[in-house]
């Protein structure tokens, strides 16, 4: 039993921050830090005998954007007339209205089509919610403005957005989704406010230049993987709110310093999983 049990374990770490979500990338791109030989193999017959030649190459390092953003394009439109939104020709992307910002789940979604051309996003008071993949790929993000109107942020909100450097999550977000932030590997710094209860799955996976994170007293959960790959992130305070982890929160091989609060569910999570620690 024991044995089956870190078998299920293992698996999950391996899974739990691949390539599948809701906003998985379906041409399954390398991780930009990806190093693995291409193979390649031909073949060649004539009337006489087949030759079979291959050949080893390594295989291109991705990066997180061309190294020249393309032109931005100006763009506006509605969701049914209660949001509006517009790039300018700075690339500034300006929602205004009240209401949810609905799903996306194409290309084409409102201003999915213009992506490349955002630049910054900013969320006016009104809108309540940030819907599913909103922002994701949208590669050349780099500053995000959310107001305090902002109730939800649903699943993969900002997937994907690499040069995204800094978020601030406001205290009434009390909402919030799977993979919100996943493979944003520009992420540097970010401030997760007071209504959040739970970070779940995936919720910073592979932002591996994460380096300052605040957490704020009320949250009660870190979820599966939230953390995993955030290589850069060297030290992490845990508000002693937090009652429950998930599996594989943060890299298997790491300096992270955990400051956790004497006593606490968070010293116990520590020490159990050997995780280096401080009290505060």
């Amino acid at each position: 039993m024991k044995k089956t049990l870190v078998i299920i374990l293992a698996a999950l770490c391996l899974c739990a921050c691949g390539e599948s979500s809701s906003a998985a990338d379906s041409s399954k791109t390398e991780d930009k830090n990806s190093s693995a030989a291409v193979v390649t193999t031909t073949t060649t017959t004539t009337s006489s005998e087949t030759t079979t030649t291959t050949t080893t190459t390594p295989a291109e390092t991705t990066t997180t954007a061309q190294t020249t953003p393309p032109a931005i394009k100006p763009a506006s439109g509605d969701v049914e007339g209660r949001i509006k939104w517009s790039i300018d020709d700075k690339g500034t992307l300006t929602v205004t209205g009240t209401g949810e910002i609905p799903e996306m789940s194409g290309n084409d979604d409102l201003w999915k089509e213009s992506s490349d051309s955002i630049r910054k996003v900013v969320i006016s008071e009104g809108i309540t919610k940030i819907g599913l993949s909103a922002f994701s790929r949208s590669q050349y993000l780099t500053e995000v403005s959310i107001p305090n109107t902002v109730t939800e942020i649903a699943d993969s909100a900002f997937f994907d957005c690499q040069n995204l450097k800094e978020i601030t999550i406001p205290d009434s977000v009390q909402k919030f989704g799977k993979c919100v932030f996943w493979r944003c590997y520009g992420l540097e710094k970010v401030t997760v406010g007071k209504g959040v209860k739970e970070l779940p799955y995936n919720t910073f996976c592979r932002c591996n230049s994460l380096k300052d994170v605040t957490l704020s007293e009320g949250l009660e959960r870190i979820g599966d993987t939230s953390f995993e790959y955030c290589e850069s992130l060297k030290e992490l305070t845990i508000p002693e709110s937090v009652k429950d982890f998930g599996y594989c929160i943060f890299p298997t091989e790491t300096n992270l310093v955990l400051k956790v609060k004497a006593g606490s569910k968070a010293e116990e999570f520590a020490k159990k999983y050997s995780y280096k620690s401080e009290t505060y």
